[in-house]
């Protein structure tokens, strides 16, 4: 993941005690992603990469071609996102999250909802995601919105919907997290 992030064009240090990364939406860059067998990086990079300038390739080793990442796909092009395929590997249009309204079956891997509620955020117009099913592993998505939240991005939970405003930015901080 940290080695995808550097190819898009984040700066990370790592070291003993630290990870420190400088990124944001403007720094971007499309590029090919090799993610093994992460199909949590994927997805998530899948969603990063949409915001991104020019054209990013997401793919992994033959195990992550066999896993699932359609919902999320479909769910991203419900939002404007231009994907080539419905399985890895992904070609993914950069600057192309536009917002809107999107469905995602929320009973397959809460890390669909995750990598939409990640970007969200920065897209051009509001996003409203409605789940449809049981959202599995949902305290992965409570995390996940603890996180946007500890970042200063608002996200407006009602039921089996999360509506998020566009044009939000997250703001730097230092956070420590548990090993």
């Amino acid at each position: 993941a940290i080695n995808a992030l550097k190819a898009l064009g984040i700066q990370i240090e790592v070291s003993d005690s630290a990870i420190i990364a400088d990124g944001g939406v403007d720094k971007l860059k499309g590029a090919r992603l090799n993610l093994g067998n992460s199909g949590l990086s994927a997805r998530f990079l899948a969603g990063i990469c949409s915001l991104a300038s020019g054209e990013s390739i997401v793919d992994g080793d033959e195990r992550l071609r066999q896993r699932p990442v359609e919902p999320l796909v479909l769910a991203l092009k419900q939002l404007g996102v231009k994907v080539k395929r419905n399985s890895f590997p992904l070609t993914i249009e950069g600057r192309s999250l536009e917002g809107g309204v999107c469905l995602i079956d929320g009973s397959e891997s809460s890390q669909f909802l995750s990598s939409l509620l990640l970007v969200s955020p920065l897209a051009r117009k509001e996003v409203e995601i409605k789940i449809s099913g049981e959202i599995v592993s949902k305290p992965y998505v409570g995390m996940t919105l603890d996180c946007m939240k500890k970042f200063g991005v608002k996200v407006k939970e009602n039921g089996n919907a999360y509506s998020i405003k566009a044009n939000q930015s997250f703001k730097p901080r230092k956070l420590s997290i548990e090993g």
